[in-house]
């Protein structure tokens, strides 16, 4: 099934894969840290993370 693609392939989608999961996890902190830091509450923490994304 995958004898056709190239070798360095598997390398791009690994490295693709860890760069989202990297970005998204470090979304989740930065709700996490002002959610607890700046005593904000869900909604407002939310609003400043979609207006940073």
């Amino acid at each position: 099934m995958f004898k056709g693609y190239a070798k360095g392939l598997y390398l791009l989608f690994f490295t693709e894969m860890w760069e989202c999961f990297g970005f998204y996890t470090m979304l989740v902190i930065f709700v996490y840290f002002m959610r607890k830091n700046f005593g904000w509450d869900s909604a407002t923490a939310t609003n400043v993370y979609g207006i940073f994304y």
